[in-house]
């Protein structure tokens, strides 16, 4: 009994990992009413991220945060002895 409702809490946390809801603004386009409350042209509100797509088609609205693509910076190499030294030799 206890095995599986260990598991079945782990089951549990490894889906909300795996969904992880993130939000993210939108400004928008058009006066629409959400969760009770009406929002104007203009408006900046937080949606998540799996509905942007569906704003964005409909023209109710646009991203003002892009997501930021996971590139890796080219570290910059500092200028020793050994560095020269290699530079010269090539």
């Amino acid at each position: 009994m206890i095995k599986r409702a260990t598991t079945l809490v782990a089951l549990f946390f490894y889906i909300y990992i795996k969904l992880n809801f993130t939000i993210m603004k939108i400004k928008l386009n058009t006066e629409i009413e959400r969760d009770g409350k009406v929002y104007k042209s203009g408006d900046i509100i937080d949606i998540p991220e799996l509905n942007v797509p569906k704003f964005i088609a409909n023209g109710w609205g646009e991203p003002i945060e892009e997501k930021k693509a996971k590139k890796k910076e080219e570290k910059a190499v500092k200028e020793t002895k050994q560095n020269k030294d290699n530079k010269e030799t090539k």
